[in-house]
């Protein structure tokens, strides 16, 4: 019997080059994430440094003028802060599609590999049934040369 060729191969072998590119696109996309969260938390140290120090310098005396200076910094830090929110915010939801994404094709894989398992096991059964068949035969045909003698 010839070898066992499982049709869809290539397209198998494209499917997992596919989820290979998925998950490399995820795992930059975690990066930003990353780098978004590092950002914001330096965002939020400073606005918690300058906090302090504005506190002290109202309990010390300041000018009007630096006060409201320091208020439109802290101002300005809470804008920041807040954009950094739904950058990330919206990061996040770039990558549960992302990873939905990878999922399907994941799951795509698994049923083809699922697919040739299947047919090769049906390769196999009916490999073994003609090797049973010719057994079967080659002894009928010992048997009947061995009657004709």
């Amino acid at each position: 019997m010839k070898k066992f060729i499982f049709t869809l191969q290539k397209l198998l072998d494209y499917k997992i080059q596919v989820l290979d590119a998925e998950r490399a696109t995820l795992a930059e996309m975690n990066a930003v994430l990353r780098s978004f969260e590092d950002t914001l938390a330096s965002l939020r140290a400073e606005r918690a440094r300058r906090s302090s120090e504005y506190q002290k310098q109202i309990a010390a005396g300041i000018t009007p003028v630096d006060m409201q200076m320091h208020r439109n910094y802290l101002r300005t830090l809470d804008d920041l802060i807040f954009q950094k929110e739904v950058q990330i915010d919206m990061q996040r939801k770039v990558i549960d599609k992302q990873m939905d994404k990878v999922r399907e094709t994941n799951m795509d894989i698994s049923t083809m590999e699922k697919l040739k398992e299947t047919r090769l096991e049906e390769y196999n059964y009916l490999e073994r049934k003609e090797q049973e068949l010719f057994i079967e035969e080659f002894i009928s045909n010992k048997k009947v040369m061995s009657d004709a003698q």
